[in-house]
């Protein structure tokens, strides 16, 4: 009976200590689901901060980057105007290889001719897509050639040609939903720029406090606005960039159009809100990563209507027409 009694004890502190156990192990993982989460609460904070930080760069830095620069002198002096013939000349010799293939005595002791027979007619074909790829390359040559030598002497359509062909806003969405390009005389390009609306730029700050955790603050309009015109101003000094690289032009207007509030009809217009004269010989001796968007545009002749409460309204463009080649 003592025997039992002792073993019905041992069992009981047995499943106690299990019990013990198994609380301890419950309290130790929900500890470390607790640290898990306050990691990845900390984690995640500091990827919305990083990502926010990262879109206002993009999106108040698109002055900075350098554009392609196209010396079409230079390419008109270094390529041909003469029209590029096909010539076969790796394809015949290619064939020449394969008509005196000669096998030798190993080669027909161990049945090695039709293969290598089978690779030199292989050979042909990769010969012939050489020799037809430096034709193609020279005809690509040749097509820059010639619309140097348009550019060159002022042809217009040469102009809209070299912009279509290069196409240097195709990757750069942030600047706006829509760019188009014209010129009415040799010494100047026009840009119209339809702008993004105002909820391109966030308008919220996120920030890290100290302890790690997001903080989440609507930005004053005052700041807000400050941005909206600074990514304006950028985008616009970024396309003149991006003209003044591709055309030999002394001066580009550009007009930026934006969708304003109209008070009489209580709907939005589209209108021009910035319209900026960009002369080349001043323009380029800039310091594009130190300058602030908006004070540059303001050094040079322009028309903007911009208020730190309200933002943009609608202004007159700027008549290339109406600015002599000397004035400008």
């Amino acid at each position: 009976m003592a025997t039992l009694l002792g073993a019905i004890r041992a069992i009981s502190a047995a499943s106690r200590r299990y019990d013990r156990e198994v609380e301890r192990e419950r309290k130790r993982l929900v500890k470390l689901n607790k640290e898990f989460a306050k990691m990845e609460a900390l984690e995640q904070a500091e990827l919305e901060v990083d990502t926010h930080e990262n879109l206002l760069e993009v999106l108040l830095s698109m002055h900075t980057q350098e554009p392609e620069s196209w010396d079409w002198k230079k390419i008109l002096e270094s390529s041909s105007l003469e029209e590029p013939e096909l010539k076969h000349d790796n394809e015949n010799q290619a064939r020449s290889v394969l008509k005196n293939f000669e096998p030798t005595f190993f080669d027909r002791i161990f049945f090695l001719a039709d293969g290598i027979k089978r690779d030199l007619k292989k050979k042909i074909e990769q010969a012939r897509l050489i020799d037809r790829e430096t034709y193609d390359s020279d005809l690509a040559q040749k097509a820059e050639c010639d619309l140097a030598l348009q550019i060159l002497s002022g042809d217009l359509n040469a102009y809209m040609k070299a912009v279509k062909e290069i196409n240097p806003f195709s990757d750069i969405a942030a600047l706006g939903s829509g760019i188009s390009i014209e010129t009415e005389k040799p010494w100047y390009a026009e840009a119209t720029l339809q702008v993004n609306g105002k909820n391109v730029i966030p308008s919220e700050n996120k920030t890290l406090l100290k302890s790690g955790k997001l903080s989440v603050k609507k930005y004053p309009v005052s700041k807000f606005m400050d941005m909206y015109q600074d990514y304006v101003c950028s985008a616009t000094i970024r396309i003149a960039r991006e003209l003044f690289g591709i055309l030999p032009v002394e001066t580009v207007f550009i007009h930026a159009m934006s969708d304003v509030l109209n008070t009489k009809t209580g709907h939005e217009d589209n209108v021009p809100v910035l319209s900026v004269v960009f002369p080349k010989k001043y323009f380029l001796n800039m310091n594009f990563d130190g300058i602030d968007c908006s004070d540059c545009v303001e050094g040079f002749v322009h028309n903007m209507g911009f208020k730190r409460s309200k933002g943009f309204s609608a202004i007159e463009k700027l008549d290339p027409e109406k600015f002599s080649r000397a004035s400008s």
